[in-house]
């Protein structure tokens, strides 16, 4: 299974940068929307990483791939650069959090 990602500059260069290969730069949410549709109709890729404020706006075609109740592919949402309050949890929190490690006193 394949992971690709949909998002802006940052989290498009920064998981390419840790090895993704798949990616899709996507300026407006309805190119987000798209680039979903494609990389959920492939059989090859398991999981979509998808920018949050991307997600906010594609939502209704989000929940539509929920109501199939298809096992794959997983989206993961991923909060971005300037995209959030600061209290909500940044990129690396989401990371952090999905392997399963804590960032208390750990200095990134």
């Amino acid at each position: 299974m394949k992971i690709v990602v949909v998002g802006d500059e940052h989290l498009v260069w920064g998981f390419q940068l840790a090895g993704v290969h798949a990616a899709y730069l996507a300026h407006t949410p309805s190119e987000a929307e798209e680039a979903c549709k494609r990389f959920a109709s492939d059989p090859a890729i398991g999981i979509i990483i998808l920018l949050e404020r991307f997600a906010a706006e594609i939502g209704p075609f989000l929940a539509g791939l929920r109501r199939e109740r298809r096992v794959y592919p997983v989206i993961v949402v991923l909060s971005g650069a300037g995209t959030r309050d600061e209290a909500a949890p940044t990129i690396e929190d989401d990371l952090m959090r999905m392997v399963g490690m804590d960032r208390i006193g750990v200095d990134m």
